[in-house]
């Protein structure tokens, strides 16, 4: 760990902590959203099932301890199991498979996990709509529907199929990721480079149609926790690509965010409010925007980049300060405060826990995700 920041090095130290207790409770059901801040065990069906193991991995990557992943085998059997026969109906696809059946190939070399990884790739494919070029979000696909969307979420997916193109040598994976950044930045991203949560499109043309939400205040604000997607979504398909067009959106997605950031605080959770008309705050959507704005800093030269380590380092601050738990019990999360829908309030959410890990590795230039593996 670096020397220059200890608080940060204080704040993994304790994080690690939590995840390594909770080793004996989350290898056949996982966590999801905590209740009374206890993290329920939940069947492997929703979306949110890799976050966790992701924690695993990430914490066994710069530990070496073999006690993070001493239940890979059951966590990759109800993987195995979820995918032959479980809920696939999903773009989240690369958020459940990525951060366990890849993570445990790259950690252990095992080639079944490799086979599940890629088993995964042609499930999310299956999703991909070819006269619009788009991966589907929700839901059965039924050609015959008028309608369906995509969200800006699915950005996130995408490196599962650039990931499956590197490790088969076969460019399909690779040419829909490429087409899907494409329609999301001329549908999902506006003008002033805020966000739509969700876009409908026809099904039959492929054309878009309209934006909208799902989680968000309106369908013309801008929900925090997507316009983080945002960022770190295309900054991946930069990485991945080389396209300077993906960068680009980033850069000005984060710039977004930035200034909507309200006095000395983290976000709320749509940025239709502001310290004059306060409503409650989203951690979750804040640690994400540091996992993908510490890296965009880092392919930046200049103040850009002095600006987004500055700001990455301010932010992680906070969130350690006023929002991490430091008590450490069975079933506890890392994150306080994260939204999942307005009308539940706050809880430790994985997701929060996951790139808030991720953040704090990342920031301290440890390696922290697929691209870095």
């Amino acid at each position: 760990m670096s020397k220059d920041h200890p608080a940060i090095n204080a704040a993994l130290e304790q994080a690690l902590k939590i995840v390594r207790h909770n080793v004996e409770h989350y290898y056949d059901r996982f966590q999801h959203v905590s209740e009374n801040d206890v993290y329920p065990k939940e069947e492997n069906k929703v979306w949110t099932m890799g976050f966790y193991p992701g924690e695993l991995y990430l914490a066994y990557l710069n530990t070496k301890d073999e006690y993070y992943l001493s239940k890979r085998e059951q966590i990759l059997a109800s993987f195995k199991s979820r995918c032959e026969s479980g809920h696939m109906e999903t773009h989240d696809i690369g958020f459940l498979y990525e951060m366990t059946a890849y993570y445990d190939y790259k950690a252990t070399g095992d080639e079944q996990s490799k086979a599940l990884f890629l088993a995964a790739a042609d499930k999310l494919m299956a999703r991909y709509n070819e006269k619009g070029g788009f991966i589907q979000a929700w839901g059965p696909m039924d050609p015959h529907a008028d309608k369906t969307r995509i969200i800006i979420d699915c950005m996130m997916n995408l490196p599962h199929l650039y990931l499956a193109s590197e490790l088969t040598g076969d460019s399909k994976y690779r040419e829909a990721a490429i087409s899907h950044a494409k329609v999301s930045s001329k549908t999902l991203i506006r003008d002033d480079f805020s966000s739509y949560h969700t876009y409908w499109m026809d099904v039959q043309s492929g054309k878009p149609l309209h934006g909208a939400t799902h989680q968000g205040h309106k369908d013309e604000s801008t929900w925090a926790r997507g316009q983080a997607w945002a960022v770190y979504g295309f900054y991946k398909s930069y990485v991945f690509t080389q396209d300077p067009s993906f960068l680009e959106i980033a850069t000005k997605c984060a710039d977004v965010y930035l200034a909507n950031l309200p006095e000395n605080d983290i976000n709320y959770w749509d940025f239709d409010f502001t310290d004059e008309t306060p409503d409650i705050r989203d951690s979750s959507a804040t640690a994400i925007f540091v996992a993908g704005l510490v890296r965009l800093g880092r392919v930046l030269e200049g103040e850009k980049a002095t600006t987004y380590q500055k700001a990455s380092g301010d932010l992680l601050t906070i969130l350690a300060q006023r929002y991490q738990n430091t008590d450490v019990y069975e079933g506890a999360g890392i994150l306080r405060e994260g939204m999942y829908h307005r009308d539940l309030g706050t809880a430790f959410v994985s997701w929060g826990d996951y790139y808030y890990l991720e953040a704090l590795y990342a920031f301290l230039g440890l390696p922290s995700s697929s691209e870095e593996m």
